[in-house]
C-alpha cells in the first residue's frame, strides 16, 4: 500500500510543501509547491499562514497520509550534553535534570527531546533540543485549522542533516551546513554522518 507524506516548511516569507510516496519498497518524490503568505493587519501571523496553506493544498489537491513538519530555530534551543553512561532510561531523566539548569522557567512548560551523537560504556553524548510548549502547541493549532494532524514535529535545521545524508555523501571531517531563510539562517555544524551541534 503507498503511503503519502507530506513535509511542510512554515517560514516566514512562504510556506512550502514537499510530496513524497512510500511503498513497501522506496520512496519518490512527487513534487513541491510553494505559496508566499499575505499578511494582514486583521489576522494573526498564524491566521495568514495558515490561510496560504489552506490555498496551496487546495490547489494541489494535497492530502497526506502521514504529516511532518519543524519548529523554527527561532523558537528552540540546543545544548550538547555529556554523561559517563548509556542506559536510555537514564539519560532521559539527565537530560530533563540538566536541562532546567539552563532555562529560566519550569521544565514542565518545555517539550525536551534528544539523539544520542556518540555512546561508548564511559560516556554518551547527546544534543537535546527544547522549546516552550505554547510554541510547539502554536505549530498544532495552525495545523488544525486546515485539518492536518502532525505526526511529527522535528528541530529545523537538525533534520537537514539527515536529508543531506540521504541525498550525498558527507565529507569525513569538519564542515558546516548553512540554511540561509528569509528572516533567520541556522548553522548545522557536522562532522562526517554526525550533527555536531547547531544554532
Amino acid at each position: 500500500m503507498v503511503q503519502r507524506i507530506l513535509g511542510i516548511d512554515l517560514g516566514s516569507y512562504s510556506v512550502k510543501v514537499a510530496e513524497v510516496t512510500r511503498s513497501f519498497k522506496a520512496f519518490e518524490f512527487v513534487g513541491f509547491y510553494e505559496r508566499r503568505i499575505q499578511y494582514n493587519e486583521l489576522l494573526s501571523p498564524e491566521e495568514s499562514t495558515a490561510i496560504a496553506l489552506q490555498g496551496l493544498l487546495d490547489d494541489h489537491h494535497l492530502q497526506g497520509d502521514l504529516v511532518y513538519t519543524a519548529i523554527s530555530g527561532r523558537s528552540y534551543s540546543a545544548r550538547l550534553l555529556s554523561f559517563p553512561f548509556s542506559s536510555s532510561k537514564r539519560l532521559t531523566q539527565a537530560v530533563q535534570f540538566e536541562i532546567e539548569t539552563f532555562v529560566p522557567f519550569e521544565v514542565s512548560d518545555l517539550v525536551v527531546d534528544h539523539g544520542v551523537l556518540v555512546s561508548s560504556k564511559e560516556l554518551t553524548k547527546v544534543l537535546a533540543v527544547y522549546a516552550q510548549k505554547k510554541d510547539v502547541e502554536r505549530i498544532i493549532t495552525l495545523l488544525s485549522h486546515v485539518k492536518l494532524e502532525p505526526r511529527i514535529i522535528a528541530a529545523e535545521g537538525v533534520d537537514v542533516v539527515s536529508l543531506m545524508n540521504l541525498g550525498l555523501v558527507p565529507p569525513e571531517g569538519n564542515y558546516a551546513i548553512l540554511d540561509i531563510g528569509h528572516e533567520k539562517t541556522n548553522v548545522m555544524i557536522c562532522k562526517g554522518r554526525r550533527i555536531a551541534f547547531v544554532r
